[in-house]
């Protein structure tokens, strides 16, 4: 059956044993891990084998199409993921037709793992519909119109708090109180001294770093800059949190200069403020306002970004400010003509892969073998065991590694493994001069070396940063020192574009991620076109993408959906054909019709729109004609059931003040439970949501003050300060 819908293969590889069933349950045998083994490798290894003999019960015995899960209410999961598993499937009756209850049993007949509300949908052939020109995807920027009434984007600012070095600030100040806008500069560094008696006024918060300081190494510099931006908004965060009295309403800019343009390499340690500002965006849509980019301060820099300030709060990712007017960061289709040169390896020369033992690695090592590759380097943070070993690991995950180099061997390829600390450039030069491999120069770069640390904004830590930072900004340098433009005839680093899905605990990622953007950007401004970033969506069951059911939950509720290998590896051979610093390669799902677009994909269009979506929310307009003490009980009681079908209770068994995590709300199900409100209600819920609101009561009050948010009135004062606020200087803080 698998074969006529067109799939190749799985991407983990099980065997089934056994499968019966009816018209409306199945019960299938498989296994995962042959003997003998005892346990898989990963849970994500026996869960994709359920999900995938699950399709069985909803598509058409005659399918010629492939049927994918679209989405999961819930998956839960226990103990060691068992090595041979017997899969219990079953129609659901909430909707029979396409969606599925999969609970999966050890030998024993214990039951070990259990998902519920597996949906799946009929797609086009791999081969033909889901075409490559569907997956990728360039940066375009369109003309901002921040005409009169600016929409949803209209903000008040009677004042702006400049946090940055003088060489930025000063200018901006003089330029912005001309203006009739009163600024307060808080000088540089993380640590500003804010204070809530600085927020009596609505306005702007706008970190403006300088490009470096005199003698900061660039890697410094990133550092610094993305540290500052993340810390500004924690603490303006803990301030709107602790604060006695009424804040006025306030937004969080940052700006950076030559990022869109490339042409400074200073520039490049300003690239990971746009990734950080989107995850900012998805965290806290309440306080942020925006990114801005410079070409450069002139004259006119003041009056264009005000305007920016306050017509575009919150509603784009990042704004290009020329001088002709704004512009705003969106994805397009290539539809333009090739202008590019296939990749292709010289036979005579050698290809480095950081990263190279991860399944990203291997996949990407094998493909360049299909394009002439015949001599490899794999570099990671850790080797192999000596040869001689080989034959007796069993690990599993060294296994999986060994068994890639013996593949690639087997192709005719000759395969090195260096055990390199990409982030130490003495090292990486001295491992790489030819006299010491032995090897041919490195001819090519394929950059897939990357670490995750996932927090919160409000829970970043510097170290944390650092550690992200490490391995794909830091080694993106050493190799951009090592290699200069025109050293090598391709050098390709692996970046990612879940930012442009704002996804929660992404910030250090999302940083490390654009700054080899911005360095793609700037290897290419004087005239050369080797070196591309390229944007991936995860790659499902691959590499660092193996194990985030919870990261996917969310990216599928903004349009954003993973690609299997195959398709990630066409996709990357088409967009080979077209010259660009930069690619995202993504496939686009629905999202509720009442839920507005993120910002990148705006104009992506879908190939068809979920009928159920946006069907049967409750809205704003719902309740609007109500009394108010109806309302609140009316959104209460639909909140209490959403809770209750997530948690596969009956509603009066959700106490409304008891913590939602005593009910049995774990991590999965709190990115489930706020993706499920955000369609219910049309509302962009932060991802804290539920701790700041613990239980139904609270919940419920927070979307009933979402959907009728009560009428605007004078901004309050801050408890012991007045409305002109004669005892803050305006130069606070330096």
């Amino acid at each position: 059956m698998f074969e006529r819908m067109g799939v190749e293969g799985y991407a983990f590889p099980w065997d089934l044993e056994e499968l019966r069933h009816d018209e409306d349950e199945q019960l299938a045998v498989l296994t995962i891990e042959p003997a003998p083994a005892r346990r898989a490798s990963s849970w994500a290894h026996v869960i994709d084998g359920a999900l995938t003999i699950s399709a069985m019960v909803v598509a058409p015995g005659d399918a010629s199409v492939l049927w994918m899960s679209r989405s999961i209410e819930k998956v839960t999961w226990r103990g060691e993921p068992p090595a041979r598993i017997v899969v219990h499937s079953t129609r659901s009756p909430r909707s029979p037709h396409d969606t599925v209850d999969v609970r999966v049993a050890d030998e024993s007949g214990d039951v070990v793992c259990e998902v519920l509300g597996l949906r799946f949908a009929a797609v086009e052939h791999l081969g033909t519909a889901v075409l490559p020109r569907d997956l990728v995807h360039e940066v375009v920027w369109r003309p901002l119109d921040l005409g009169e009434g600016a929409g949803a984007g209209a903000a008040a600012v009677e004042q702006v708090l400049l946090v940055g070095e003088a060489d930025v600030t000063d200018p901006l100040a003089e330029q912005l109180e001309a203006a009739g806008v009163r600024c307060v500069r808080m000088g540089e560094g993380p640590e500003a001294d804010l204070r809530p008696e600085l927020f009596a006024r609505p306005g702007a918060l706008l970190v403006a770093p300088s490009l470096s300081r005199e003698g900061e190494p660039l890697d410094q510099a990133t550092e610094r800059v993305t540290w500052t931006l993340i810390r500004v908004v924690q603490r303006l965060a803990e301030i709107q949190a602790n604060a006695p009295g009424h804040l006025a309403p306030q937004r969080v800019w940052c700006l950076t200069t030559g990022v869109r343009e490339a042409r400074d390499e200073r520039s490049v340690a300003h690239g990971p403020l746009w990734g950080v500002s989107r995850i900012i965006a998805g965290d806290h849509p309440e306080l942020w306002g925006g990114a801005v980019d410079l070409p450069a301060l002139d004259a006119g820099t003041g009056a264009r970004l005000l305007t920016v300030l306050r017509g575009a709060a919150g509603q784009e990712d990042v704004i290009a400010l020329d001088p002709d007017g704004p512009r705003a960061a969106r994805l397009s289709r290539i539809e333009r003509s090739a202008d590019g040169t296939p990749l292709r390896c010289s036979p005579s020369g050698t290809v480095l892969i950081t990263g190279g033992l991860g399944a990203l690695g291997l996949e990407t090592a094998r493909w360049l073998v299909d394009r002439g590759a015949r001599r490899i380097l794999l570099a990671g943070r850790r080797g192999l065991p000596d040869r001689g070993e080989w034959e007796t690991v069993t690990d599993p995950e060294t296994r999986r590694r060994i068994d890639g180099v013996l593949a690639l061997e087997a192709l005719g390829v000759t395969v090195r493994v260096l055990a390199l600390d990409i982030t130490d450039a003495r090292q990486v030069a001295a491992a790489l001069d030819p006299g010491t491999l032995g090897l041919p120069p490195v001819c090519g770069v394929v950059h897939a070396a990357g670490v995750v640390n996932n927090a919160l904004v409000d829970k970043v830590e510097l170290d944390g940063l650092r550690e992200v930072l490490a391995p794909k900004a830091g080694g993106a340098l050493v190799l951009h020192r090592l290699f200069p433009p025109g050293r090598l005839d391709f050098f390709v680093m692996f970046s990612s574009c879940g930012q442009f899905a704002r996804l929660s605990g992404q910030a250090g990622y999302a940083a490390a991620n654009s700054f080899l953007d911005a360095l793609a950007a700037h290897r290419n401004a004087g005239g050369h076109t080797e070196t591309i970033s390229l944007g991936w969506t995860a790659w499902r069951g691959l590499g660092l993408s193996a194990d985030i059911a919870t990261t996917m939950f969310e990216a599928n509720s903004r349009g954003l959906e993973a690609v299997s290998g195959a398709e990630a590896l066409r996709a990357w051979a088409f967009g080979d054909r077209f010259r660009a610093d930069y690619q995202a390669v993504l496939r686009v799902v629905p999202t509720p019709s009442h839920t507005p677009r993120l910002p990148m994909f705006r104009e992506l269009a879908v190939s068809e729109e979920t009928a159920a979506a946006g069907t049967g929310g409750l809205l704003a307009a719902d309740i609007a004609d109500l009394p108010e003490e109806e309302a609140r009980e009316r959104v209460t009681a639909d909140v209490r059931e959403q809770v209750a079908a997530e948690l596969n209770l009956d509603a009066p068994a959700v106490e409304l003040k008891r913590p939602l995590v005593e009910l049995g709300v774990d991590s999965v199900m709190t990115v489930a439970l706020r993706v499920r409100l955000q369609r219910r209600y049309a509302l962009d819920l932060p991802p804290t949501i539920l701790w700041a609101k613990p239980t139904v009561a609270a919940l419920a009050g927070h979307v009933y003050d979402s959907l009728c948010p009560p009428s605007e009135e004078a901004p309050g004062v801050v408890a012991g300060a007045v409305a002109e606020d004669p005892g803050v200087p305006a130069t606070a803080g330096r």
